[in-house]
């Protein structure tokens, strides 16, 4: 009998220890048959806003915003770090990382740069630190000096009338023709137009510095005011010019 109760006991003292090793041998089995990280995709779609082509593209007077689609197998929440540099440099002169979702878009606002020549590229990093290859460089420009002269107004049949209303003005009802003028300003590559009695904005391109005839019909008698500015390849405008003119 003392016997038999010395077996049980040292049975049920064994159980545990034997369950514990059993458990233990599980978990290494769990931890050899995790897949491993693997790093994300690299970013694609890359791109900027205003517009341009990743080979080359120029924006004027307004901040950069850059855009990049982000992809990982096993991670919901990314970082994407986007670097800019000088055309020719070799320090980025913007270093800057946002968080993205995978299979999203990864959006870095309001980037700032002085004119001049740039490139920039990004990467991708998971939660648990690893990190996508670079892209490949994609090139922009920036041109924030505007127009620095509005551009010129003329018609012979509608006169500018700032001296008051000019006796051989044309009538109210019938074409006449308005030539935009660059001012001298030779950068200048388009104008945009619009009229008191029709505030659709139009806009018509020039070969730099070169001028424009624009056909113009004022609908009824009295005084009329014809709004140009000018632009130039980045989409800079020069101030307004404010031609008036009467119909008869």
């Amino acid at each position: 009998m003392a016997a038999a109760a010395s077996l049980a006991a040292v049975a049920a003292l064994a159980s545990p220890a034997a369950a514990t090793a059993k458990g233990g041998g599980d978990t290494a089995s769990a931890v050899r048959a995790a897949p491993a990280n693997t790093p994300p995709e690299i970013p694609d779609r890359l791109a900027t806003s205003p517009a341009t082509d990743c080979a080359g593209g120029t924006i004027g007077n307004t901040p950069v915003t850059l855009m990049a689609g982000v992809e990982d197998a096993d991670s919901v929440s990314l970082t994407a770090r986007f670097q800019v540099f000088d055309g020719d440099g070799t320090d980025p002169v913007t270093d800057v990382s946002v968080s993205a979702m995978t299979g999203g878009t990864a959006t870095a606002h309001g980037i700032d740069l002085p004119s001049g020549d740039y490139r920039w590229r990004v990467r991708a990093t998971d939660s648990a630190g690893a990190a996508s290859a670079w892209t490949a460089f994609c090139v922009f420009s920036v041109d924030r000096v505007r127009p620095d002269l509005p551009p010129t107004v003329s018609s012979v049949e509608f006169p500018d009338g700032d001296a008051g209303w000019p006796a051989d003005t044309g009538d109210a009802g019938t074409p006449g023709i308005f030539t935009l003028g660059a001012n001298g300003v030779e950068d200048v590559v388009s104008y945009l137009w619009y009229s008191s009695f029709d505030p659709t904005r139009h806009e018509g391109s020039v070969p730099p510095g070169g001028a424009a005839e624009v056909t113009i019909t004022p609908p009824f008698r009295g005084p009329h005011v014809l709004y140009v500015q000018s632009l130039d390849a980045a989409g800079n405008p020069s101030d307004t010019r404010e031609y008036l003119f009467y119909a008869n």
